[in-house]
């Protein structure tokens, strides 16, 4: 009786023997096959972006370290771009302008720049919007956070607690070329135009291509009764781009006022 009862253990000793190496090769096998939990994380996951009627998928199914991930999102960019110059149906460029928005970095603005005068407004509207994007962006998570509470604070109305954050910003990341336009335009509305004025120019020496700053300034000379500098500004910042309905706008304005013999 107890040679069957030691046989009985043995027995069920070797099943859940066999079953642990069994279920052991299946994990060996799956590893293999799709690498490590890790490695799997590393991987370029897929991200999708509405446009148009169609989805964007960056890297989808790509596997790669997260060291490749900025090289994926290059080459997509660059192919974008390249859209932009040679597709000819202007679907699939206002898709691209579009996708652009999530894709572009420092390196694509002179190509945005350009594109601020192409023929199809939308592709143009678009690319000035990635242009403002880029210029408000910050290398530092924490910059960009007191950037965007900074914008919520002077959308609201709140041009001091604006003013605050967007001296942290500058004191921290002192580079972020859109950061003088909006202290001057929001000096602008606290009618300290010298201050304002200041802020354009420390603007424009970071970018002379930024539209809103020329537009900014223009506000500035307007305001200091200079019609013909006033003027001279917010035609550089149409030149720029041709499709900024606020210079527009802002044109009309200062010629009428110099007519009715204003400035």
């Amino acid at each position: 009786m107890e040679n069957e009862r030691n046989i009985g253990r043995t027995a069920a000793l070797v099943v859940v023997a066999f079953l642990a190496l069994a279920a052991l090769q299946l994990w060996w096998n799956r590893s293999e096959k799709n690498g490590t939990a890790d490695e799997r994380d590393m991987r370029v996951a897929p991200t999708q972006i509405e446009a148009e009627d169609q989805h964007l998928e960056i890297g989808a199914g790509k596997p790669g370290s997260q060291w490749e991930r900025p090289e994926v999102r290059r080459r997509e960019m660059q192919r974008l771009l390249s859209l932009l110059s040679n597709a000819p149906g202007d679907s699939e460029r206002r898709s691209a302008a579009l996708r652009l928005r999530y894709l572009a970095d420092e390196s694509a603005g002179p190509a945005l720049v350009r594109l601020l005068n192409d023929k199809d407004g939308v592709v143009a509207q678009r690319c000035a919007e990635t242009l403002v994007r880029l210029w408000q962006r910050s290398d530092s998570p924490r910059v960009n956070q007191f950037f965007r509470q900074g914008l919520e604070a002077y959308e609201a109305g709140d041009y001091e607690k604006a003013l605050e954050l967007f001296d942290a910003c500058a004191s921290l990341d002192a580079d972020i070329p859109d950061l003088y336009r909006l202290r001057a335009e929001i000096f602008l509305e606290m009618d300290r135009t010298g201050e304002a004025l200041k802020e354009c120019r420390r603007a424009l020496r970071h970018n002379e291509d930024n539209f809103l700053a020329h537009c900014a300034l223009a506000k500035c000379y307007r305001d200091m009764r200079d019609g013909e500098a006033a003027l001279e500004s917010v035609n550089r910042a149409l030149s720029i781009y041709p499709g900024f309905e606020a210079a527009r706008q802002l044109r009309k304005e200062i010629l009428s006022l110099q007519r009715a013999g204003e400035l």
